[in-house]
């Protein structure tokens, strides 16, 4: 009985690291949790060297607490008028795309992330007298984020990035005008902490 006993000891002395060994050259080891995530957001930037702000949103899946792929959508909340010629403008701008964020650290109590967001918009400069011009342009706006967990479903973040706009065909108003630094403020509702 003893006997058996011994080798049954040993057989499980042997086993534990085969299979610890076969768990991490698996193909598909741990699952992984996927939770929605939603993000109202105000962002601080300039146009033309004027101060501007926008509000707008995320929304999408996150992956692990750590990788987000998400909607985003901002538009232009502040008044901006420009001169050209005899005539006087008043701007309007909305941009959206595709952002990926990946979270450092994310259960932390103040972690980080980086975003980038690729995308698209349209700025439109409407005169006092006459017709709307409207221009389409290409956007990249990459982001770094400072992150507090508020609750397990919420957070709150401050980023600084810059938003690069190309591509802009209007006359009063060009691409250079529209790309800046940006400062945001962001509350980020979802799954975070493998709930």
């Amino acid at each position: 009985m003893k006997i058996f006993l011994i080798i049954g000891f040993a057989g499980l002395l042997l086993a534990a690291p085969v299979k610890s060994e076969a768990q991490s050259q698996a193909i598909f080891g741990d699952y992984i949790v996927y939770s929605s995530f939603g993000a109202p957001k105000l962002q601080m930037s300039m146009i033309d060297g004027n101060p501007a702000a926008y509000a707008g949103g995320q929304l999408g899946v996150m992956a692990d607490q750590r990788l987000i792929v998400a909607v985003d959508a901002d538009w232009l909340i502040t008044s901006h008028r420009f001169q050209n010629e005899d005539e006087s403008y008043r701007l309007s701008m909305g941009h959206g795309g595709i952002m990926m964020r990946f979270n450092f650290n994310p259960d932390d109590l103040l972690n980080y992330s980086a975003t980038l967001t690729t995308g698209g918009g349209q700025v439109t400069a409407s005169p006092d007298e006459g017709s709307d011009r409207s221009s389409g342009f290409f956007l990249l706006n990459p982001n770094a984020e400072v992150n507090l967990n508020l609750t397990n479903n919420f957070r709150t973040s401050l980023g600084v990035g810059y938003r690069l706009v190309a591509g802009t065909d209007l006359p009063v108003i060009d691409s250079s005008d529209l790309s800046a630094p940006v400062v945001s403020l962001t509350l980020k509702f979802g799954g975070y902490f493998g709930n």
